[in-house]
């Protein structure tokens, strides 16, 4: 039988919620996916990295060549506690009033590392349309994003708690580096040399 995820809080780090907002803001017309990295456990979900993965739907080779590449980097860090606990979305631009949606490669991603991993991925789904209104103060970043947890349906449609901590530190940084995301498409078509974006890389912009 289909077990429901537990029930959890999910909390944010600023740099994520930056990187998160530069990489959908800078990408408004195309969908955004992306790799979730942190701890995890029964009753909460720490969100602490992430890696932008693209600006397009995803193939299967894709996903699975970006997910061992996060994985090999992850591995290959001195602190071997942070682990990918989920993915990440945002449809092309949506209209104003329209709310964030789970994409169903999304949806096949998450369930993917579901069948892979002892815990229960979160499914993080952004509202692109609002982005703007948060940046010109007219929104709270809250709205903005969307946790969501596995249901009985297999559908990641549990609406979870979640945290920005310290939103207006990531808010201030994202007008300096809103087009300075680099996921790993972008990576790939410029080159080894080139940077793949990592919200941990955002922290020296925090002043």
């Amino acid at each position: 039988m289909e077990t429901e995820s537990p029930r959890r809080s999910v909390s944010i780090s600023p740099e994520v919620l930056a990187l998160l907002f530069g990489h959908a803001f800078s990408h408004r017309t195309t969908p955004i996916h992306g790799a979730l990295i942190g701890k995890a456990s029964e009753t909460k979900v720490e969100i602490t990295d992430a890696f932008p993965i693209c600006h397009e739907t995803p193939t299967k080779f894709l996903i699975e060549s970006s997910l061992s590449l996060v994985q090999s980097t992850l591995d290959g860090n001195t602190d071997k506690s942070p682990e990918i606990v989920g993915w990440y979305t945002a449809p092309e631009l949506t209209h104003p009033g329209e709310s964030a949606k789970q994409s169903p490669v999304a949806l096949r991603v998450v369930a993917g590392l579901m069948s892979t991993s002892l815990s229960h991925p979160v499914l993080l789904a952004l509202n692109n349309g609002t982005i703007l209104e948060v940046l010109n103060g007219q929104k709270d970043p809250q709205t903005v994003v969307s946790v969501f947890g596995k249901d009985f349906g297999n559908q990641w449609m549990e609406k979870l708690d979640h945290k920005l901590m310290d939103p207006e530190k990531a808010v201030k940084s994202i007008a300096a580096c809103a087009f300075d995301v680099k996921d790993l498409t972008d990576h790939w078509n410029a080159g080894a040399a080139s940077e793949w974006t990592s919200a941990a890389k955002f922290k020296k912009r925090f002043v």
